[in-house]
């Protein structure tokens, strides 16, 4: 009896185990349809086609994906959050597969860091809110300044960045721009006074109206920020556009819960961020292009040297543990606060990774930063910032603010406790001639 019993478990599972084959070969055709309907942007066939896949095959991933890809494409936001909902609840996905759906879920990645910054100010690693002694710690609060914003490609990645612009009738105005990488807001554009005056393609145009030299700036997508070119058909092209008022036009609105839900909802998703979340990651370290790597920070130098509105030092050092030096200055533009900025060499280019005044910074042997500022007098907590070096944007990032109403003095202990490689006053280096040569040798 037990025999025949088994004998019939075992039948019935093999049928279940091929029904489940049969399911998923049927769904399998249905995805292969939708995605040729997919290349060729008739999205309303493949909705059809993947929401049969789906319905043979409940827990397909990639028709989930594909179908959230549809919905998206074809402006229907509300349905691709509901799939998105139900991919998230999904266990066992390849790595792949996180990635893609990290990138369709990217709207909601926007909505966070634009949300996070109308409630506390903070915008990648900066705080647009002044904190003083009153606790302003986010928009809604702060009425002094007025705060508005755009999504726009203004890299030409096909990717949407945030534009920031900050008004104030007594301090000017001025505008910042933040690339999304991954689910962080990366400044690539920090400097910007004014409006944004960028040219159609994509070249940022600073000074043009004013007495100072004309800069253009161009987006370097190795280094992840907009650096200054020297290329003499861009500039020429720039003037022109200036002379003729023909800079590009974009629609800032308001910072304000309603503005950033519309804005978040109706922005495109690129294919450039499909296609990058199938991208293998390059496991080869950045290598270096000349035998002396640190001859690239000479020009960086240079220009702190011929600044003479403050006295700078350095110090060349490896504190993000890469084995290659990094420059560190320090401008003393105040003596409790001096300027601390950060490049690195990253293949043939210098990239800024850190800039911040601080009364005392510690560059401790992790690899990470402590910057503290004293002590709040109305609560008797420290005030400080903790950076951490973050590999996938070749930036210090923001780990912990310990602001004015958030100092956090049990977290702050662990971190003075951490050893250190060397301290803000250890950048002592008198900037001279002789001494970069030195350095530099």
């Amino acid at each position: 009896m037990k025999k025949i019993v088994l004998a019939s478990v075992i039948g019935l599972s093999l049928i279940f185990t091929g029904c489940a084959k049969i399911s998923s070969m049927r769904a399998g055709v249905q995805i292969k349809s939708a995605q040729k309907y997919l290349l060729s942007e008739d999205y309303e066939k493949a909705i059809v086609r993947l929401n049969r896949a789906i319905a043979m095959d409940p827990k397909n991933v990639e028709a989930h994906l594909l179908l959230v890809e549809a919905y998206q494409k074809s402006d229907m936001n509300e349905e691709a959050e509901e799939v998105l909902e139900k991919l998230r609840d999904f266990d066992e996905l390849t790595e792949d597969q996180e990635e893609k759906l990290e990138a369709l879920d990217s709207r909601k990645v926007y909505k966070d860091i634009l949300m996070n910054f109308y409630n506390t100010g903070f915008i990648g690693n900066y705080c647009e809110v002044p904190v003083d002694m009153k606790g302003y710690t986010s928009i809604k609060d702060y009425k002094e300044n007025g705060y508005w914003f755009d999504l726009a490609d203004v890299t030409g990645d096909g990717k949407d960045e945030i534009l920031i612009y900050i008004g104030n009738d007594e301090h000017g105005s001025h505008t910042k721009i933040y690339e999304v990488v991954k689910d962080k807001a990366l400044g690539i554009y920090i400097d910007g006074s004014g409006s944004l005056d960028m040219t159609d393609n994509n070249i940022i145009v600073e000074n043009y109206l004013s007495t100072t030299p004309l800069k253009c700036l161009k987006y370097d997508s190795d280094l992840k920020q907009f650096a200054i070119t020297k290329d003499s058909e861009i500039i020429d092209k720039a003037v022109d556009m200036a002379g003729k008022d023909k800079f590009r036009k974009f629609d800032f609105l308001e910072v304000t819960p309603d503005n950033i839900i519309e804005a978040v909802d109706n922005m495109k998703i690129s294919d450039s961020d499909l296609q990058e979340s199938t991208k293998k990651p390059d496991k080869k370290e950045n290598k270096r292009t000349i035998a002396n790597y640190k001859e690239l920070y000479r020009d960086i130098l240079n220009e702190y040297y011929n600044n003479t509105s403050y006295e700078h030092s350095f110090r060349l050092e490896d504190i993000t543990g890469d084995g290659q030096d990094e420059l560190i200055v320090k401008e003393d533009y105040s003596v409790n606060d001096p300027y601390y900025c950060i490049y690195e060499v990253k293949g043939d280019k210098v990239n800024k990774i850190f800039e911040r005044s601080a009364s005392e910074l510690r560059f401790l042997e992790d690899g990470n930063i402590l910057a503290s500022y004293g002590i709040n007098y109305n609560n008797e907590l420290p005030i400080y910032n903790y950076y951490v070096y973050d590999k996938d944007i070749s930036r210090f990032r923001l780990e912990k603010d310990g602001g004015y109403l958030q100092g956090d003095k049990e977290y702050f202990d662990k971190l003075a406790n951490k050893p250190v490689k060397l301290y803000g006053w250890d950048v002592d280096t008198e900037l001279n001639l002789s001494n970069i040569d030195e350095a530099l040798r």
